[in-house]
């Protein structure tokens, strides 16, 4: 078995990571933790640099990966460098803005034929007119503006979902149903 190296970054070093740590260690990996706000990505003609204050993230085969969601912007960029440079990370290049966009999850899922509840997915509130009929209520009704969720409404009729569809006076980003 090769000498394998893993590096962990997370925001803080929790319970989780201290565990996990301590079981690559049993296994023979050696391990060392990095906060996340320690790591800094350049870009410079047409290469780009992951950087931090000593260490050498492409010292290391693996990278064990637990940040929020929040701060996708900057993973993203991140798993990317990672894979390019060819080291593996648990995490993969998409999962931060999957997990965070509950439209794209339910493409997604759907593409990878996993069964859900019907979705619909529109942007014009209006559009929701035509499919209101054929629905089984209750329906979980949820609006999103700017990639966030700002209303989820549990509606008990077709009579409701034409109130709230006709009250809806702002453009939104998404309306799921």
């Amino acid at each position: 078995m090769s000498y394998m190296k893993s590096l962990f970054i997370a925001g803080r070093k929790t319970k989780t990571i201290k565990k996990l740590r301590k079981a690559f260690e049993s296994h023979g990996f050696e391990t060392k933790y990095l906060n996340i706000g320690r790591i800094n990505i350049f870009t410079k003609g047409n290469k780009t640099f992951v950087k931090n204050s000593g260490i050498n993230i492409e010292d290391y085969n693996c990278i064990y990966l637990k940040t929020s969601l929040g701060l996708a912007p900057f993973a993203e960029p991140l798993i990317d460098e990672l894979q390019d440079k060819g080291i593996y990370c648990q995490i993969k290049k998409g999962c931060y803005y999957l997990n965070g966009n509950e439209a794209l999850q339910a493409v997604a899922l759907n593409k990878g034929e996993i069964k859900t509840a019907k979705t619909i997915i529109v942007s014009n509130p209006k559009q929701l007119n035509a499919i209101m009929p054929s629905l089984k209520y209750p329906v979980l009704f949820k609006t999103y503006l700017q990639l966030e969720k700002n209303q989820s409404i549990l509606v008990e009729s077709e009579r409701s979902l034409a109130s709230i569809v006709k009250s809806i006076k702002a453009n939104l980003d998404a309306i799921i149903v």
